[in-house]
């Protein structure tokens, strides 16, 4: 045989350069790494190295062939993984000045509507552009969930509702050659998610749903209730109790059981240049809302995934009911905010909901108005990230003259992001932007009553951020 008969025809010129090198170069050839076919027919990168010599009193070559398959796909992994992180600094980066943006669009709209009545043209157009506001503050939301794992913003959500905006925007996703399905059924009971989590889970199971349909075929959304007594052995976090159930099933080439049984470990893949984390990210979140996944597969006849969420059945009303309410308050707010239009925007909201405040064009006028008068104020509310100073620094200057100063970090940028991943990592309350009225009244009022439940001997004898 010749080394030519190992070869893969696409990589013979590099093996003959290699050859070449070896017979007429400086005595031996660097390594230099082609593909060859075994005896089995797999395909094995090798890295090949090789010396001219003597063999029989003829000349001949002594060659190596080391196999760096593993090696290779390591460090093709590296670099995907690489390559995710930079694109995911760029779309934090792209996403906390596209939020600020947002945050003021939203607070305008809702300054606005606050200022008109039910009914009037205006009213209804501040309610269409709010709309729009927070929907494209969820698309934000899914940029940055593909890299990131998200602290879970948690609320009552009707599942119905998020596979109807979703079908909105999966023909962009899926081909024309697929046909799609959406069984929704009625009046579902609510769950308690994070929309833009159970939008990411969506996604990446239809897009593989799709993957396995090359050529056509079905794809199938459905939402269902049931009540169900037999969690599987290693939903540890669920129990019987009744269940709202999201399914994507395709009519694709289906899976064997060995397959089935490591598809959500991570970096598991059956797919030519796939990462290996998009199942096991749909498993981490779903596991993050108490909830299971269930898969069934046949060879030839196509997969169906089941997500299972715990219902909220029975506090709809309720919740729906709370959530209107803006909670308002007579404490003094301490606001640093550099954007001029976002800090402008929110004195009015703060003074709308009845609050003193106080507001401070960057992180050093903030240290000298609380300098001043630190005694008066209950809350301070900080921009994460600001010139100069920012405001994790600010605060840490702010705790030296009254170390349980409650405090409130908004910001652009996702919760989790490495800018702002302190915030979680110490406790300490946050808002992403753009927030509703509601959410920023909800979250200060939560910040300062948990301050009045805790005894005054704590907050003297404790270092506390809020």
């Amino acid at each position: 045989m010749s080394p030519k008969d190992l070869v893969l025809v696409e990589d013979t010129p590099a093996m003959g350069k290699n050859v070449d090198t070896a017979e007429h170069g400086d005595g031996s050839s660097s390594g230099m790494n082609y593909r060859i076919r075994r005896k089995d027919g797999e395909i094995r990168m090798v890295q090949a190295t090789g010396s001219p010599i003597f063999y029989q009193r003829r000349p001949a070559i002594i060659g190596t062939l080391l196999d760096v398959t593993k090696e290779k796909v390591l460090e093709q992994q590296l670099l995907e993984s690489q390559k995710l992180e930079t694109v995911g600094r760029l779309a934090g980066g792209i996403a906390h000045d596209f939020n600020n943006m947002l945050g003021v669009i939203l607070g305008n709209t809702q300054l606005a509507k606050a200022r008109t009545a039910v009914g009037e043209k205006i009213h209804e157009y501040c309610c269409a552009i709010e709309k729009a506001t927070f929907r494209a503050a969820d698309f934000t939301r899914q940029l940055l969930a593909f890299s990131r794992r998200q602290t879970l913003n948690l609320k009552a959500l009707d599942l119905n509702d998020l596979v109807s905006n979703f079908e909105k925007m999966v023909h962009h996703v899926i081909g024309e050659h697929i046909d799609i399905n959406i069984l929704c059924r009625p009046k579902l009971s609510p769950v308690r998610a994070d929309d833009g989590q159970i939008n990411q889970v969506l996604l990446n199971l239809v897009v593989n749903a799709c993957e396995s349909m090359p050529h056509g075929g079905t794809l199938t959304i459905e939402t269902s209730e049931a009540y169900i007594d037999n969690v599987p052995p290693d939903a540890l976090e669920a129990e019987a109790g009744q269940y709202i159930v999201l399914s994507v099933t395709d009519t694709g080439a289906g899976m064997k059981r060995e397959t089935i049984n490591k598809i959500f470990e991570p970096f598991f893949t059956t797919k030519k240049g796939g990462n290996g984390l998009g199942l096991s990210v749909v498993y981490g979140i779903i596991k993050q809302h108490g909830g299971f996944i269930t898969v069934g597969s046949e060879v030839g006849k196509g997969t169906v995934f089941k997500v299972c969420f715990p219902s909220m059945e029975g506090h709809k009303g309720k919740r729906a009911a709370k959530e209107g309410l803006l909670l308002r308050g007579k404490e003094t707010i301490l606001l640093v905010e550099d954007d001029e239009e976002f800090r402008r925007i929110g004195l009015e909201t703060l003074q709308s909901l009845g609050y003193q405040v106080l507001s401070a064009h960057d992180g050093h006028e903030g240290l000298r108005l609380f300098s001043e008068r630190a005694h008066e104020i209950d809350l301070v509310i900080l921009d994460v990230l600001m010139p100069k100073m920012n405001g994790r620094a600010v605060l840490e200057e702010m705790r030296k003259i009254r170390p349980s100063i409650p405090s409130l970090f908004v910001t652009g940028y996702s919760l989790n992001s490495s800018h702002v991943s302190h915030i979680i990592r110490e406790g300490l309350d946050a808002l992403q932007k753009p927030y509703s009225f509601n959410d920023l009244s909800k979250k200060i009022r939560e910040i300062l009553e948990r301050r009045r439940s805790v005894p005054p001997e704590v907050l003297c004898e404790t270092n506390m951020y809020n």
